[in-house]
């Protein structure tokens, strides 16, 4: 059975333009093939690699700006994942174990870093921002 990532407004983190990009990166876990072929895999993951690249910088950069206090320890949360990304884009993906075992860790670390760690310094953003009105 494959693994299919739908947005749930429970994920929100109440940025528009952060909501925007975690929507994009649901997307583009279910760019991966269920089947293996190697070719579409490496190309998916690459595709993933570039743009949480870019949603990372972009989510450091609204903590740089914002003074976020765990900032860091954010930061070292995006490098782990990043770290794996690496090692995983090296597996074979010869069969389909391979592939939904990628996606299953994938979705479920979509779904603790955004539910946990991207809601908490989110509020802190916000009550900063409405500190400021």
């Amino acid at each position: 059975m494959g693994i299919y990532c739908v947005w749930d407004p429970s994920y929100s983190v109440g940025v528009e333009e952060i909501d925007k990009q975690h929507q994009q990166l649901f997307e583009l876990v279910n760019l991966f093939p269920e089947n293996p072929n190697v070719s579409e895999v490496r190309k998916a993951i690459l595709q993933l690699f570039q743009y949480t690249r870019e949603h990372f910088e972009f989510e450091e950069g609204v903590m740089l700006r914002m003074n976020y206090p765990h900032r860091q320890e954010h930061i070292a949360l995006h490098n782990i994942l990043i770290s794996k990304l690496r090692a995983i884009s090296l597996e074979s993906f010869q069969d389909s174990d391979s592939v939904h075992e990628f996606k299953h860790f994938l979705y479920e670390w979509i779904i603790n870093h955004v539910g946990r760690h991207d809601k908490d310094y989110a509020r802190y953003v916000q009550k900063l921002n409405h500190a400021a009105v």
